[in-house]
C-alpha cells in the first residue's frame, strides 16, 4: 500500500486489487479511507440512469444484501440552453448548456 495524495487524509490508502465499477465502467480513482469500512471512488464519465455500484477486492465481488435495494447512480441528461450559428450545410453552430461531460471526454 502507498499513501494517498490529494484531498485525502494521510491515513487514506490505495490498495492493489481494489476497484469500483459503476454501470460497468471502472471508477478512475478509488481510495480506502478506513480499511474494511469506507472507500472513496470517483464516479466515471457516463450517461444513463440506475447504474449499480459494485466493489471488487482481490477479484471478489460485492454482493447485494437481501432485502436492501442496490445503491444506484444516475447521470443527468445534457441540457441545451441556447444555440447560434449557421443555417447552411458545413456551417458552425455554438451550443450553450450543461451536463455535456468533462472537457476532453
Amino acid at each position: 500500500a502507498s499513501e494517498a495524495a490529494g484531498p485525502y487524509p494521510q491515513s487514506a490508502w490505495q490498495f492493489d486489487g481494489l476497484r469500483v465499477a459503476i454501470g460497468g465502467a471502472n471508477a478512475p480513482a478509488v481510495v480506502v479511507i478506513e480499511p474494511h469500512g469506507t472507500i472513496h471512488a470517483t464516479v466515471p464519465v457516463g450517461a444513463g440512469t440506475s447504474h449499480t455500484a459494485i466493489v471488487y477486492a482481490s477479484n471478489q465481488r460485492s454482493e447485494q444484501i437481501p432485502g436492501v435495494s442496490a445503491e444506484t447512480f444516475s447521470y443527468p441528461p445534457p441540457v441545451v440552453e441556447f444555440a447560434t450559428g449557421s443555417n447552411t450545410a458545413g456551417g458552425d453552430v455554438n451550443i450553450t448548456g450543461y451536463n455535456f461531460g468533462r472537457v476532453g471526454s
